[in-house]
């Protein structure tokens, strides 16, 4: 049983013993001064105990009240998270995302027209996440399955494959629906000078490149001299 679902039984449990305990004892009462007494200072201290004990009775009913209402409300609740994650489109962690998460709008933040061959350069890539659904932090370490990283390939300027092993960076973050990130990727330059694109996409390592799933790619014409 969950932690939460187990502490709210246990506080029903223990407010319901509460509440048995809390009878007035009027036979005990009766015993100690019947109903002919004529002794008034006794009477008089049967009805404050009674009193009291009645305030007791009533703090324990309202206590019991409003845990039935605390305990309900979890149950709700715990039926409404238990219904987000047997959702087939929230993410789950070590798990490929949702069809539908795959909808990503990539731009360069400063421009890239030429680079030398062979060079190292890092851009800068605004990631946006243009689904409905969040996309979840899995790692950032090299080769971490099922992280969300951002990649880029190379191709002639025919759009033949030249390399898609270039550079790759995770995440920093679980990005959310509409949210976007600027990510630094190191890229290096193909080593034949030349006309190239230069394409940038994101990869869910060991799954699949978002351009599979549908989601646009940004192609940089780019002159490698």
């Amino acid at each position: 049983m969950p932690s939460a679902a187990l502490f709210r039984a246990r506080t029903l449990v223990s407010l319901i013993q509460g509440l048995r305990a809390s009878r007035l004892p009027l036979a005990t009462f009766d015993r100690t001064c019947g109903a002919s007494c004529c002794c008034g200072e006794s009477r008089v201290s049967l009805r404050e105990i009674t009193f009291q004990e009645s305030k007791t009775v009533m703090k324990t009913k309202l206590s019991f009240l409003l845990a039935m209402i605390f305990i309900i409300s979890g149950c709700n609740s715990d039926r409404k998270n238990s219904s987000v994650l047997n959702d087939g489109n929230t993410p789950k962690t070590n798990s490929p995302l949702p069809e539908r998460a795959y909808k990503a709008e990539l731009s360069l933040i400063e421009p890239l027209t030429t680079i030398r061959a062979g060079d190292k350069q890092t851009v800068k890539i605004r990631v946006k996440n243009v689904s409905d659904t969040p996309w979840l932090v899995y790692g950032i370490g090299v080769g971490t399955k099922y992280r969300v990283a951002v990649g880029n390939s190379w191709l002639d300027s025919d759009g033949k494959l030249v390399t898609n092993m270039d550079g790759r960076y995770g995440l920093p973050a679980d990005l959310g629906p509409g949210r976007d990130v600027e990510v630094p990727l190191l890229i290096t330059a193909p080593t034949k000078p030349g006309k190239y694109i230069l394409q940038f996409d994101l990869v869910q390592e060991g799954v699949t490149w978002f351009h599979d799933k549908g989601s646009p790619v940004l192609n940089v014409n780019v002159q490698v001299t």
